[in-house]
């Protein structure tokens, strides 16, 4: 049986992730999505997951074989936090707990890629500041 879909390493993942940040972890992020906050107001920390399409990597994948070929899903961690020593912090987290790890027996290992992004935001009246880091992964499927 194929599994190049991702679903179960989507799913594992974010489990796994909702260990960290007391569980304040999502995939993606809604607009009327609530914000949880301290009690002064500022951000809680919480992260979203945005997660890739699976992309076929053999090279005879337009042969009819895809299905059976090893995808890549590329994983990235959108990590909010009230102040950038706290988002650097988080960032860290992921890392810690991520690298080398592997969502399911047919997957690989998660492997940390370049890219990203840090990115502060002023207070709004109903939006605090908060400090944002990205963290990026690859993970092979279909193995």
């Amino acid at each position: 049986m194929t599994n190049f879909d991702g679903a179960a390493e989507s799913a594992a993942i974010l489990a796994h992730a909702k260990t960290l940040f007391g569980g304040r972890v999502t995939e993606g992020l809604a607009d009327d999505e609530t914000i949880a906050l301290n009690s002064d107001s500022t951000v809680k920390p919480f992260a979203a997951i945005l997660f890739g399409e699976p992309i076929a990597s053999g090279k005879d994948r337009n042969l009819g074989r895809e299905a059976t070929q090893p995808h890549i899903v590329g994983v990235s961690f959108v990590l909010t936090a009230r102040d950038s020593i706290t988002a650097r912090s988080m960032s860290a987290d992921i890392l810690n707990l991520f690298m080398d790890w592997q969502p399911t027996p047919t997957s690989g290992l998660m492997l940390p890629v370049g890219g990203g992004a840090a990115f502060g935001t002023i207070a709004a009246s109903n939006v605090p500041s908060r400090f944002v880091r990205m963290r990026n992964f690859s993970v092979e499927l279909n193995l």
